[in-house]
Formats: structure tokens, sequence, C-alpha cells
């Protein structure tokens, strides 16, 4: 079983983009950046493992919605 992480890695860098083109607060800023920066060394991590387990598989579940999450509200804040 392999995770892909390459994809997950883009949205993570989309989301990024989105939040330093974003009206959010320096402080809304920094906390969602941080979180970016974790999601990236938990995906780096991954990409380094040769094998892939089923609790590996989850600990990407949380990347993915965050990315979804995060490309909803700064397209809605965008359309506004």
């Amino acid at each position: 079983m392999r995770i892909e992480t390459q994809e997950r890695t883009k949205r993570l860098d989309g989301a990024a983009k989105l939040l330093l083109g974003s009206q959010e607060s320096a402080e809304v800023k920094a906390e969602v950046a941080l979180q970016i920066n974790v999601y990236h060394t938990i995906l780096a991590q991954l990409e380094g493992s040769p094998d892939h387990t089923q609790d590996m598989a989850k600990v990407v579940e949380p990347i993915d919605e965050f990315c979804t999450l995060t490309e909803r509200t700064f397209a809605a804040a965008r359309s506004h």
C-alpha cells in the first residue's frame, strides 16, 4: 500500500498561496501556516517511508479535510 503524497503536497502549497492572498489577520495566517508546515512534515516523512500501513492512511485524512476546508473557505471569501 502506498499513500499518495505528491498531490497532497501540491494541495497544501495551494492552500498556502490562498492564505497569503487572503484578507485574514496576521494571527490567523500564522496559525494556518503552522498547520500547513506540520502537514508538510508529515507528508515528507510518509514519502520517505518504504511501506505504508492502514494507520498511516488514517493520518492523511485530516490533511485532506484541511485542504478541502481551506480551498472552500478562501474560494468563498474571494467570491464575496
